[in-house]
């Protein structure tokens, strides 16, 4: 289980997610495209989640890179 608090000017908002933890890889990265998930935006725009790629922390000036995934 994950947890977040956000702080803004005037309150305080507590975010907690729950993640299969087959989900994790070693390296921290959670694998959504393989849990089926099903997102929404506003009330009537539905998504499924798709793994593009993932590429290394963007830094200026060099190329970025990708990084592995199974």
């Amino acid at each position: 289980m994950l947890n977040n608090i956000l702080e803004t000017n005037s309150y305080t908002i507590n975010k907690q997610i729950e993640i299969n933890e087959a989900l994790i890889s070693p390296d921290g990265f959670v694998a959504l495209d393989k849990a089926n998930i099903l997102a929404c935006a506003c009330l009537d725009a539905y998504y499924e989640a798709r793994l593009i790629g993932r590429l290394a922390f963007a830094r200026p000036f060099q190329t970025a890179t990708k990084l592995p995934y199974s």
